[in-house]
């Protein structure tokens, strides 16, 4: 018979995989008859490995875990590690071989730590002028454009929210790599102050530390102004690799808000 289509080049693959997901939460009794229980969020867990049946060796992937908590409304934790169940056997000084034996029977521990991060972030806030359902829906549209700690441009054309008097967010991340012949780590301070100056002028400004390396990264300044139909904002960075200006004028209208005027 003849084959109308070739064989895959990388060869026949077959995998199973698993996840596990749990939700530890905790309710506590109502004050007063007939009002709700209170159900608080303790620890959102989840771990997944996958199986390679179509390998010769080393079938088992590495197992990821993956947590997040939060502590009320001040604090919220988040973060993962990966463990390789393989044992690692070093060659010379600087090459080290992964073999098809597990730990756990060879060294009677399940796996080896290969990648661990977590997460810190707090964010404190004036009491909002608008309603809670119009504070949902903004803090949503803001943490979708501006993560913190990360790199921010004013081509992201955020919307200030001149209704929050003041809004402080802090974050810290730690991540660590334990491949070797060379491990490394990394932690960075991340935050974020933004304040009315008056009721139409909003200033800004956040800022990344490199905590190992001792070095700030982007700060960055926001000047924003709103002209009731118009909104003007200048973005600044100072310095580093991404250093810029940009001056934007342009329609708050959402249908028009293509037809602006930018200096950068």
């Amino acid at each position: 018979t003849k084959k109308v289509v070739g064989d895959d080049p990388a060869g026949r693959q077959m995998q199973a995989a698993l996840n596990i997901g749990n939700l530890f939460e905790m309710k506590t009794t109502p004050a007063e008859e007939g009002k709700e229980e209170k159900k608080l969020q303790l620890l959102n867990l989840s771990a997944g490995i996958s199986y390679n049946f179509s390998a010769d060796s080393l079938r088992f992937s590495q197992l990821g875990i993956s947590y997040r908590t939060d502590i009320g409304s001040v604090l919220s934790v988040s973060g993962g590690a990966s463990y390789n169940l393989y044992q690692l056997v070093q060659l010379d000084a600087n090459r080290f071989v992964t073999v098809n034996k597990f730990l756990l029977t060879e060294e009677g521990r399940l796996g080896r730590l290969t990648n661990f991060n977590i997460s810190l972030g707090t964010s404190l806030a004036g009491e909002k002028k608008s309603s809670a359902k119009e504070t949902i829906q903004t803090d949503t549209l803001r943490q979708q454009a501006r993560p913190v700690g990360a790199y921010y441009n004013s081509y992201l054309d955020e919307e200030p929210d001149f209704n929050i008097p003041w809004r402080l967010s802090l974050s810290l991340d730690y991540s660590e790599s334990r491949v070797p012949p060379v491990p490394s780590h990394s932690a960075n301070l991340s935050g974020n102050l933004e304040f009315n100056l008056t009721e139409s002028w909003k200033f800004s400004t956040s800022s990344r530390y490199d905590v190992v390396n001792r070095e700030l990264l982007t700060p960055s300044i926001d000047i924003s102004r709103d002209l009731h139909c118009w909104l003007m904002n200048f973005h600044w960075v100072p310095i580093g690799n991404y250093r810029q200006y940009q001056f934007t004028l342009r329609l708050k209208a959402e249908q028009l808000q293509d037809i602006k005027v930018t200096k950068s």
